[in-house]
């Protein structure tokens, strides 16, 4: 398997089964690039996506947290009594 299928299959698909180095997939970017970093220039834009889409679940998280703390514990209670 070619570098950018490995990465597209790891960064894009989250197929991580297919491999122990699926695990690494960051660390084996940091070591093609100090190896050979022209192998990278057609994994950058799955690395970019990746990381897009990592940020915005952040975003989300720290939104739903938001949301979760400024609801009144009585209120989630009921809310949770009522969905019971």
């Amino acid at each position: 398997m070619c570098a950018v299928q490995f990465f597209n299959n790891t960064l894009m698909l989250g197929n991580t089964s297919n491999s122990v180095l699926s695990d690494r997939v960051y660390d084996l970017i940091q070591e093609l690039n100090t190896i050979q970093p022209t192998v990278l220039l057609s994994v950058l834009p799955q690395l970019e996506f990746k990381l897009k889409v990592d940020v915005l679940l952040y975003l989300a998280l720290v939104l739903i947290a938001g949301l979760a703390a400024s609801v009144n514990i009585v209120t989630m209670l009921d809310m949770l009594h009522v969905a019971s």
